[in-house]
Parts: structure tokens; C-alpha cells; sequence
């Protein structure tokens, strides 16, 4: 975006007054503006805006738009590259929606924009310019959702050749909306006898200009073309042009382009030929392109003649042409001739690292196999930003028969579908690479690592040897891989139930990651390390770590704030297991808004059961309950499985404990239970067995039948559980000993369990337990004054609240937006398209509002709120 993102510097202009102060009402209001200058090519559209913001004195950032605009993506980085320039800001929250290989969503990356906008504290002008050029319909979202949500630190200036009214209709803009159009753009006679006057070497009379002025009606870049003549020609007569000004607009500008151009010196002439391959150029580009040493010097004297190329910026030398003129030497150039040229800039533009650019030209005369090398030598770049969106985008421009004996690139492909949820795609691409002999060791790792994340083995060793080997083969150098590959390891580690091989795994991917500054993977790394601690029994140290991560990226200022908050999702599931469900729920909702942000389903489907829970022994259930029911629906609608197996017993937990409270177990409820014994002799997710386990002996216990539900805890190996359902476990087995008169077994059984939690406080086990835990302690009397001095044994739904003029739970930052805009009437679907969340995320946040004010609904919410000065 080197070229496309300057401002371009103005050489000796005619100041348009009265478009001037036009334009500065944009900067006269205090909200965001909007200004669209819209006329054909030729009458100073860029020249206008470049010059009103020399002038002003607010920060200003530009983009040009090109042919190589081919998507919402590249639009999006370019607006970025623009803003960084001037502000001096980094972008974090939408450069993170670019660094994720997904589908961009217009009203999300607006959203992050303005995120970002918040941070910066002046106004600023952002010109966009070409924006006839754009064709794909996601860029217009993207501008439209911009302008209906138009920042106050925000002016928008759009240049289009062509008119854009969807753009602004209907739309609902606070500020100043200034529209330019041709017939403004046109300069009066007295604006042309002002330019005349300017030009010493030029000595008109009234009537000459007066009649130059009826011949070109104002038309600036016409009035160019005749200014140059008459400069070479002081006695050329104006009535000659009388008739080919009777010409329609392009026989026109053919005519005036082939009168300039015929009087150009021969060298002068090569060389605007060589270089308008281009749209815009440096000197180096242009000494490859006319294969000479001189290209400084001859554009210089172009320069001065005005009106063929213009300078975007003198102190670094680039250039660019004025449209017409461009169009009418790429017609005289012939195919062989655009060929070689175009080859000679894609050449240069890959040298010189432009590998988007260097893709391009070699794509405007079908060179395929140029652009699979140019695409193949941006590896590693794209692999080092992480901004692999942008090369699956490249790699999508490039016909598949060319790709498919390039096999890194079939890698990444691959790669990124499998993240992106797209398995059947991405199996297509590993199985191109599979049939490729004599791969590279570093490639065969990179596959390896794949297959192993995407095929079902039935052997543990074998699966976590092949997945180390793997591991092996790829490279330090290599780190996006090398890093993946660490986190791949974990997972299946983890799924094998290895929780200390798996926690060295994720620490060492997360290290790497946190070195090469890979924040999105050390944030991944990092969530997948902290609930392997709690599950190995080390909540303690999962907390410290946790916080001081969040902690340490809040500080650094590099990282997104929704990145950051992903790491609210294992903290809010660490203050579940504490048992303090009030706080989990706050730390849940951040994250998973988070996930739902990035659309990153695998992340954000564990914490809305832990969402569920913690409403559920709050005494919230009819809101866990629905949102349980989302979350069958989330996997179901994304074929996750196993996960709906999860979720699904979760329900069925939930409808058991209700039941019990009832006294009333119906008999659908208890075929629906022990339907799951399937799941216990499967070959399947061990957690999927154990949470079975735990099931149907629940339902057991509540039927009495002491003995089974014994042997059904014995089912499967407890070495195997991770702490939390060890913890489980021996308080069901102490509670059924006891039950079949066993009480020195049942007795110890508690004791170590009490130890365990004193050591780690697990304690939300004293809330889903605390039926069976009451009848131990009761039975154990010598130990029930041990446990009620060391542990709250009260659920927190039974506290008492103090008064209305405190909360025991203050309101969150989210909660605070929510019930301000409550208080404004606004309904949930309009809340939560204001603050970009989902209708369902508005319910929960809601629902936590009106338990913390203690109110039953919108009307009390509002009213509590004021009363506590929080509105």
C-alpha cells in the first residue's frame, strides 16, 4: 500500500476558493462529515481534495484505489495503512479481524474501525479516491455501514468519476454532508482569466479568453491541453479548434492527447509509453521499465509541462499519471509490447517485496506461472504477519491446475480451511499434496501435522508419535507452523488424556508464539495451557497465570482489546470452579462475546455451558435452561458432535436436579438418562464416558440402588479423570458407602476429598454436591466444624443484598452500555446491533442486569439505575 496511500503533492495549483470553503464545513462541524466529489475524468477532482487538505489543519490520511482492489480485504488493509500513516496509531482490534483466516463481515470490520477511531483524539479527513474502480458489493457495505455509523473524529471525502447516491440514501448522518459535482468542478471565466494571468509566458486578451472559455466551458483538464498548446504555439488560432470541439467527450480527449503527445521529443515520448503500463511509479520502477538511467531528469521536465504525470510525493520520488492521458498511451501500445512491460513490472514489484502487485500484472497477461512463484516466494512473509487471509485471497486469483504442484501452498490452503471449519475443502487439498513424491522434510512435517490434527486414529501412542514427529521436521525458522504444530501436539495430547505432556505442548507454543510476536496464537496457546492446569489440579496457579496475561497484553498496548478478552473465557471458567458464579458470568459473557466476534465456534461453545451452570446455581434456570438450548443448536448447526453429546447431558443434569427438588422423576426423564450407558464402552471422547458415568450414578443414587451405581463408577479407570472429577467422584463413592453401611471407607473418602479442596478450592463441587455433602457432614459430625470454618458452604443465590444503595455485584462496562441504552428505549435487537453482539448475548447481559439491581424488568432496570446514579 506504499504507493496507494500518499497524499499527493501539489506543484504551483490554481486555488479553488470557493470549493475550498465548500469543503470547509466538513471542518467548521463538530460531528463526522461526509463529502462526495463526483465528476469524469479531467476536471480536478483529486487536485481539489489534495488541496483543501494542504490547507487545513486537521490530520489527513489518503487512498487510492487501483485495479488491484479486488476484495473487501485489500480495501479494509488499505483504509488501515492510510490512518496508521497519519494518526500514528496502531489499528490492533481490525488488524486482528485481518490476521483470522475468515469471511469478513462489513458491519464487524466497521465495528473494529471505529473501535480503533476511539483512541485518536483529533479529527481526521480519510480521502478515497478512484472509488469508481470498486465493483465488489462488500466494499460498498463496508462503506455504508462507515458512513451510518460515522465517528465524530471522522470526515469521509469520496472521488468517484461516476455518481454513488446508494451510498448516502437513507442513511442518517449527524454531520455536514458537501456534494461536488461536474457542473461545480467547472471553472468560471473568472477563475480562467485568473490562471491566464498566472502564465508570464502567455499573453491573451479579453476576447481570446472569452472565447477559450466558451470553447472549453470551463472543463479543466481541456483547459490544460489548450493552455500547453498555446505555450508552444503563441500563435496558434483558437478557431481551428472549432469543429473537433463538436467531438463527443473521448474523440475529444483522443484529438487533444494526439496534438500533446505529437510534439513531445522522441526520448520523452518512449518513455511515457514504457511507464504507463503502470498506474503510478518510482524513479527505480521507471529506470526498469524504459531499461535507461535518465528517467530522473525526463520526468522532471514533464513535470513541468502539467499535464501528464503529477508527483504523489517529491521527497520520494513517485508518480503517477493523469488518467486520460494514461488510457490514450496504453493505445498505442501494441500486445507484444504490454506484455513485456508487464512482466518487467511484476518482475520488479516481486524484487522489491510488492508481491500483491508483482501477482497482478503477471495476471493481466495470463503469466500463471509467474504468479504461482510470486505467490510462493510471499510465504513467508504472509507466514511471518500471520495475515494469511490475504494470501488465500491471492492464491483464490490463480487458477487451481496451476497451484497444485506447489505443495506449501496447497499447505496453507488447507490449513487455513481446516481453521475456518471447511474439513471436506481442506481434505481435498491434503490429498493433492499426499500424492506429490520427493517432498521436502520441512513439508512432510507440515502435512503430518495436519493429518494429524484432521484423521482418526484408534492408537494413542501412535497418533501423539506421529504428531511429535511432525513437530520435528518443521523448522524454528518455520515458526507459524512450528507453533501450530506445538498446539496440535497439545490438543491430541489432551484428547488422550496426557494433561502434563499437553501442558508442556501449549507452554511451548505459547513461548514461541509470545517471542515472534504471534499474539492471536499465544492467546490460543495460552487459554488451552490455563484449563489444563485445572484440570491437572492446579487452579491456584491458573488464576496467577491468567490474570497476568491479561494483565501483561493490556499493558504492552499491542493487542486487540477483543483478543484479550478471550482470556476472560478461562478465567470466567476458574471462578466457576471457585464457586463464585456471579463473577464467572461476568468474565464468560466478555469472552465469549470475543468468540462469537471472531466467529471462532470451537473457543466459545465450552463457556456458554459454563455460562449455563453458573445461572443454573444462582438459581437462574429458566435462563439456563435457554441458554443450554442455544448451545445444542450452535453444534448442531455446526456438526460438532461430540460437543452436542456434552451439551446434551448437560440438560439432562439440569432436568435431574429440578426433578429431584420436585420429588417427581418421570419415567421419560430416566430412559433418556440411561439411553447414554451407550456412550460408556464406546470407543469415544473420554469426557463424553465420564460425564455418562457421572449421569446415569446420579439417577441411580436418587433411585436407590446403591450397588450399581458403585459398579458404574468403576466403569472406567479414575487415574484417568482430571482433578475436578476425581474430586466428584470420591464424594459420590464416599456418599454411596456410606449408604451400604460402609462408613470407614466413606469416612476417608471425605476426609481426602476436604483436603483436596482446602489445597485448591474446587469449591463449586459444595454447590452441585451440596445435597450429598450436607448427609456426609451430618453423618461425620467431628468434621462438619473443620469444613464450615474452612469453606462457605452457602450458595450465593441465598445472599442477602444490603440496601439499593450499593450492589453486592457491580455492573460490568458491557452492562453499564446496556442499560444505558435501555434507558434510552431502545429494544434488545436494536441494542445489540449497536454494540455489535447477538440478541442472545443482549438476553443474557439482561438477565445479569436485572439480578444484580434486583428488578424483574426494563422499566425498574432503568429506574434503579438512575436511582444509583449508575444512568
Amino acid at each position: 500500500m506504499e504507493f496507494q496511500t500518499r497524499i499527493p503533492e501539489l506543484n504551483n495549483v490554481y486555488r479553488r476558493k470557493r470549493l475550498l470553503k465548500a469543503l470547509d464545513r466538513l471542518s467548521r462541524e463538530k460531528k463526522g462529515s461526509l463529502a462526495l466529489i463526483t465528476a469524469p475524468a479531467g476536471f480536478g477532482k483529486t487536485t481539489l481534495a489534495a488541496d483543501w487538505i494542504e490547507i487545513s489543519s486537521e490530520s489527513a490520511s489518503w487512498l487510492s484505489i487501483d485495479n488491484n482492489f479486488k476484495d473487501e480485504f485489500i480495501f479494509i488493509r488499505g483504509i488501515i495503512t492510510a490512518l496508521k500513516k497519519s494518526t500514528k496509531r496502531d489499528f490492533l482490534n481490525t488488524e486482528a479481524i485481518l490476521r483470522i483466516p475468515l469471511k469478513l463481515n462489513a458491519k464487524k470490520i466497521v465495528f473494529s474501525l471505529l473501535k480503533d477511531l476511539k483512541s485518536v483524539e483529533n479529527k481526521i479527513n480519510l480521502v478515497i479516491d478512484n472509488l469508481n474502480l470498486i465493483e465488489q458489493q462488500p466494499v460498498f457495505d463496508i462503506l455504508k455501514y462507515l458512513i451510518g455509523l460515522m465517528p465524530d473524529n471522522l470526515n469521509l471525502i469520496l472521488i468517484s468519476r461516476k455518481e454513488i447516491p446508494f451510498l448516502i440514501e437513507r442513511q442518517k448522518i449527524k454531520g455536514q454532508i458537501v456534494r461536488i459535482k461536474k457542473d461545480d468542478l467547472k471553472f468560471n471565466y473568472l477563475e480562467l482569466k485568473k490562471i491566464i494571468q498566472r502564465e508570464k509566458n502567455l499573453s491573451l486578451n479579453d476576447n481570446k479568453i472569452k472565447k477559450l472559455y466558451q470553447i472549453t466551458e470551463g472543463w479543466p483538464l481541456v483547459i490544460e491541453f489548450f493552455l500547453f498548446k498555446l505555450l508552444n504555439e503563441p500563435e496558434y488560432d483558437l478557431n481551428n479548434l472549432k469543429n473537433e470541439l463538436e467531438l463527443t467527450n473521448n474523440n475529444l480527449f483522443q484529438y487533444l492527447n494526439q496534438e500533446v503527445y505529437s510534439k513531445l521529443k522522441l526520448e520523452e515520448k518512449e518513455f511515457l509509453l514504457k511507464t504507463s503500463i503502470v498506474e503510478s511509479f518510482s524513479v527505480e520502477l521507471a529506470d526498469q521499465l524504459a531499461s535507461s538511467q535518465e528517467s530522473k531528469v525526463l520526468i522532471d521536465n514533464l513535470l513541468k509541462k502539467k499535464i501528464f504525470i503529477e508527483a504523489v510525493d517529491l521527497k520520494n520520488n513517485i508518480f503517477r499519471y493523469f488518467n486520460p492521458f494514461r488510457n490514450f498511451l496504453l493505445s498505442q501500445l501494441s500486445f507484444l509490447q504490454k506484455r513485456r512491460l508487464y512482466l518487467k513490472a511484476a518482475a520488479w514489484f516481486a524484487e522489491n517485496s510488492y508481491f500483491q502487485e508483482a501477482i497482478f500484472y503477471s495476471l493481466q497477461i495470463d503469466d500463471y506461472y509467474s504468479a504461482v512463484n510470486y505467490l510462493e516466494d510471499s510465504i513467508p512473509e504472509y507466514l511471518k504477519t500471520g495475515e494469511l487471509k490475504e494470501f488465500l485471497n491471492l492464491s483464490n486469483s490463480i487458477p487451481g491446475d496451476f497451484l497444485k504442484n506447489h505443495p506449501l501452498i496447497l499447505m496453507i490452503k488447507a490449513w487455513s480451511l481446516f481453521i475456518l471449519g471447511q474439513s471436506g475443502e481442506a481434505a481435498y487439498y491434503l490429498n493433492l499434496i499426499n500424492n506429490k513424491k520427493n517432498l521436502s522434510p520441512e513439508n512432510r512435517g507440515r502435512l503430518l501435522t495436519l493429518s494429524c490434527l484432521m484423521d482418526k486414529y484408534q492408537d494413542a501412542e501412535e497418533h501423539c508419535s506421529l504428531t511429535a514427529e511432525a513437530l520435528n521436521l518443521i523448522s524454528n525458522t518455520d515458526y507459524i507452523f512450528k507453533i501450530n504444530a506445538l498446539m496440535s501436539l497439545g490438543q491430541i495430547q489432551s484428547s488422550y488424556l496426557k494433561i502434563e505432556e499437553s501442558i508442556e505442548s501449549f507452554r511451548s507454543a505459547a513461548f514461541m508464539a509470545r517471542e515472534k510476536e504471534q499474539y492471536l496464537m499465544e492467546i490460543n496457546s495460552l487459554m488451552n495451557l490455563i484449563l489444563k492446569l485445572t484440570q491437572k489440579g492446579s487452579l491456584n496457579k491458573a488464576f496467577n497465570l491468567n490474570l497476568e496475561s491479561i494483565n501483561r497484553f493490556k499493558k504492552s498496548k499491542k493487542v486487540a482489546a477483543e483478543l484479550i478478552n478471550l482470556l476472560s473465557i478461562p478465567m470466567g471458567i476458574i471462578y466457576f470452579l471457585k464457586g463464585n458464579y456471579s463473577k464467572s458470568k461476568d468474565y464468560l459473557i466478555k469472552g465469549i462475546e470475543a468468540g462469537q466476534f471472531y466467529e471462532l465456534i470451537h473457543v466459545y461453545w465450552l463457556p456458554m455451558i459454563y455460562y449455563a451452570r453458573s445461572s443454573f446455581y444462582l438459581g437462574q434456570i429458566e435462563e439456563a435452561e435457554n441458554i443450554i438450548l442455544e448451545t445444542l443448536e450452535l453444534c448442531n448447526k455446526y456438526n460438532l458432535k461430540v460437543n452436542y453429546q456434552l451439551v446434551e447431558m448437560e440438560k439432562l443434569k439440569f432436568e435431574l436436579i429440578n426433578a429431584q427438588k420436585n420429588n417427581k422423576i418421570s419415567i421419560l426423564l430416566r430412559k433418556k438418562i440411561k439411553a447414554k450407558e451407550e456412550l460408556i464402552d464406546k470407543q469415544t471422547f473420554f469426557g463424553v464416558r465420564v460425564k455418562a458415568v457421572f449421569l446415569i450414578t446420579e439417577l441411580l443414587i436418587v433411585e436407590t440402588n446403591y450397588q450399581q451405581a458403585l459398579n458404574y463408577l468403576q466403569k472406567i479407570d479414575y487415574q484417568n479423570f482430571d482433578f475436578l472429577d476425581r474430586i466428584k467422584r470420591q464424594i459420590l463413592m464416599s456418599f454411596i458407602f456410606l449408604k451400604l453401611e460402609n462408613r470407614t471407607q466413606s469416612r476417608k473418602l471425605l476426609l481426602d476429598t476436604l483436603i483436596l479442596l482446602e489445597k485448591e478450592s474446587y469449591l463449586t463441587v459444595l454447590e452441585e454436591y451440596k445435597e450429598y455433602l450436607a448427609e456426609l457432614l451430618l453423618e461425620f459430625k467431628q468434621l462438619q466444624q473443620e469444613v464450615i470454618v474452612k469453606f462457605n458452604f452457602k450458595s450465593e443465590t441465598k445472599r442477602k443484598r444490603q440496601n439499593n444503595s450499593e450492589l453486592i455485584d457491580p455492573l460490568t462496562e458491557r452492562e453499564k452500555e446496556i442499560i444505558v441504552l435501555l434507558a434510552e428505549g431502545l429494544s434488545n435487537k436494536k441494542i445489540a446491533e449497536k454494540l455489535f453482539i447477538t440478541e442472545g448475548t443482549t438476553k443474557w447481559h439482561l438477565s445479569n442486569i436485572y439480578s444484580k439491581l434486583a428488578v424483574k424488568n426494563r422499566t425498574k432496570a432503568a429506574a434503579k439505575a438512575r436511582k444509583l446514579n449508575i444512568i
